[in-house]
């Protein structure tokens, strides 16, 4: 009588700590599922032609976080479920050089990219590169990336 009592009051424990589990567990999951950004965008050459098979390579050197696709046939990439922090996004392909762009995912709204991968060998004057600096400070800027001043960020220096 004794053991029965024994075997359902351990069994009513267990029971107990398994639903406290899945429980608490629920909540915590769905919580980081609905923070997880998308970044999405198009691999494109200098004349705005899609650019397919490019490799985009995105990473977080301090938690350790790569995600690496390939764009498709039209040029279009996403990348998905990226945990909120910043990231070095790269894209290459052969004959062009590297893409590079320093992204924040804040939030879930997908940050929108196009990748202009310039012609490999290609030459910018100082003034092109200036430009160059400051549409991409602009399209951080636009994509809810990292916003800094002038004083805080060569990028931005003239």
């Amino acid at each position: 009588m004794m053991s029965r009592r024994f075997h359902g009051f351990v069994s009513g424990i267990t029971s107990a700590w398994t639903m406290l589990i899945f429980c608490s567990a629920s909540p915590m999951s769905a919580q980081s599922l609905g923070n997880a950004g998308t970044i999405q965008g198009t691999v494109v050459d200098p004349s705005g032609a899609a650019v397919p098979s490019a490799q985009i390579s995105l990473r977080n050197a301090v938690t350790g976080y790569n995600q690496l696709v390939q764009s498709g046939s039209d040029g279009t990439f996403k990348l998905v479920n990226i945990p909120p922090n910043a990231y070095h996004l790269e894209v290459t392909a052969p004959g062009f050089n590297t893409f590079v762009q320093e992204i924040d995912i804040r939030n879930s709204l997908p940050v929108q990219v196009r990748a202009s991968l310039p012609l490999a060998g290609a030459q910018t004057s100082g003034d092109s590169g200036r430009r160059i600096r400051r549409a991409r400070d602009e399209s951080f800027r636009s994509h809810r990336c990292r916003s800094k001043s002038a004083a805080e960020d060569p990028w931005l220096r003239s």
